[in-house]
């Protein structure tokens, strides 16, 4: 009786035996299958790298490139984002719209005639003088609460800020 269950006990070890090394087995596989994908992820952001530098432009480079490519034929906001779309960038029109606005503060940039230039390829602006004896461009319309915020600024001792 003691040779039974010790034959028996032997089959049921070499049971659990084989049920791990298929278990192992298994185990094996989808670590090479995660291996694998882990390299060909690593391969794609290398390639991203290598092909553009950076793995996403951001929305400023991105602009100022497209505004470099148009030059002297300006660039507006929707023009820009649809230009960044067509090489694979999805650029928000808020973005690009507030991102210009600055860079023209900055003196980077000129708004004329709905268009924003570079500022070294900015058409030459036409001057018209004004009944007050200012010469303003003929595109360009008065804002009078802009005139009331520098008046009151320099009313105020303080300089007037870039309108």
């Amino acid at each position: 009786m003691g040779s039974r269950n010790m034959k028996m006990q032997v089959e049921r070890l070499t049971r659990e035996r084989e049920r791990l090394r298929t278990e192992i087995e298994a185990l094996k596989n989808q670590l090479a299958g995660l291996d694998r994908a882990i390299e060909l992820i690593k391969q794609e952001s290398d390639s991203a790298t290598l092909h553009t530098g950076r793995k996403r432009p951001s929305v400023k480079s991105m602009t100022l490139m497209v505004i470099n490519e148009c030059g002297k034929d300006g660039v507006t906001a929707h023009e820009i984002v649809e230009m960044a779309r067509a090489k694979g960038h999805d650029l928000e029109r808020a973005s690009v719209s507030s991102l210009l606005s600055r860079l023209k503060r900055e003196g980077t940039l000129v708004f004329y005639d709905s268009r924003y230039y570079p500022t070294e390829q900015a058409p030459q602006q036409k001057l018209e003088t004004t009944e007050g004896g200012e010469r303003t461009s003929p595109n360009v319309t008065k804002n009078p609460f802009r005139d009331i915020a520098a008046r009151r600024v320099v009313n105020l001792g303080a300089k007037p800020p870039r309108l």
